[in-house]
């Protein structure tokens, strides 16, 4: 099922480019229009596959239940997608990357796995299909998560970079906190952190305005069934978020500079290829001559007020630094068929 509603192309075109004219603005300068850069932290350790949570299928490979555990983890994910080269150019392929997905999967077992940024298993995404025996309440969905409550102890899956655009709607946002509030244009960087290195998930330029809502309203939001129930559904009653969309890049000539991507591989059947993107903290404070980005941050997020040429600059770093490094830039994941 395809999203409906999603405004891609709209989406494309919200983006200030810097030096772009502002639709709102009597003085009429993108420069002049502040949003956040957030730096967001999960632990990022694998997600644990074993005797709870998984049957096996066959030889090495495993049939991974609903992800209940009271963590969020990170899954090397092999999935189809449109990605942008080193060149630029927007190509199709199988990739590999690292993301969050906590709805079933089918686990491929990897031998020689080395230290904890290792993947001891490859996953294959499933139709997120609810199990009949959801109900189990859950006192907190994560430490990671602060207060945000699981309503029926299957977790969420917060960002979700699968459908038309990426997504970003519960994790994190304290009622009336900054989270609740990011301009279209924000940068989120959704890293790991595992042995105080920080790693890449997930670039986030916020696309569209948030739209906020309610958990008990979630089903009046325009969005995939399949959103709903990887994410959307899973959330308590009586909560209050945002609802944001990731910027999305329509091809290689397109003139807005900023769209939302994942570090992934092209895959070659090497999994030895597919570790995880490192960032170096400091080359990107050194990119706005500003101390964005903490060294020492292991959990939640920090904010900082930017303009899009310091919005860009980071940007472009962080792209400098995943192509550096071997990644292409995966762009957009079909949702996985029944």
């Amino acid at each position: 099922m395809s999203e409906q509603g999603t405004g891609e192309q709209d989406v494309l075109r919200s983006v200030p480019e810097p030096g772009a004219r502002h639709p709102n603005s009597a003085r009429g300068r993108w420069e002049n229009t502040m949003a956040k850069i957030v730096q967001f932290i999960h632990p990022g350790r694998e997600f644990p596959v074993g005797e709870t949570n998984a049957t096996i299928r066959d030889v090495g490979r495993f049939d991974v239940d609903w992800s209940r555990e009271p963590s969020h983890y990170r899954r090397l994910v092999k999935h189809a997608g449109s990605y942008r080269n080193s060149s630029g150019l927007l190509q199709q392929g199988e990739l590999a990357f690292w993301t969050e997905w906590e709805g079933p999967t089918v686990a491929m077992r990897i031998g020689g796995a080395r230290g904890r940024i290792s993947a001891r298993f490859i996953h294959n995404v499933c139709y997120p299909i609810v199990p009949e025996d959801v109900g189990v309440e859950r006192e907190r969905c994560c430490a990671a998560c602060g207060d945000d409550v699981c309503g029926d102890g299957l977790l969420n899956t917060d960002p979700c970079v699968f459908g038309n655009t990426f997504k970003y709607s519960n994790c994190q946002q304290a009622e009336n906190g900054v989270l609740r509030h990011l301009e279209i244009g924000s940068l989120i960087l959704f890293m790991s952190r595992i042995d105080g290195q920080y790693y890449l998930d997930t670039a986030f330029i916020v696309g569209q305005e948030g739209v906020p809502y309610s958990t008990n309203k979630a089903h009046l939001l325009d969005c995939s069934q399949e959103y709903r129930a990887l994410t959307l559904d899973r959330l308590s009653a009586n909560r209050n978020f945002t609802f944001y969309r990731g910027a999305v890049v329509a091809g290689s000539d397109d003139a807005n500079p900023l769209f939302s991507f994942v570090p992934a591989r092209e895959w070659t059947g090497n999994v030895d290829a597919c570790g995880r993107c490192r960032l170096d903290i400091g080359s990107l404070n050194e990119s706005v001559h500003a101390d964005v980005f903490s060294h020492g941050l292991t959990q939640k997020f920090k904010s900082y007020d930017a303009d899009m040429n310091a919005i860009q600059n980071v940007w472009q770093e962080v792209v400098a630094q995943v192509t550096s490094q071997g990644f292409v830039l995966g762009v957009h994941f079909d949702w996985p068929t029944k």
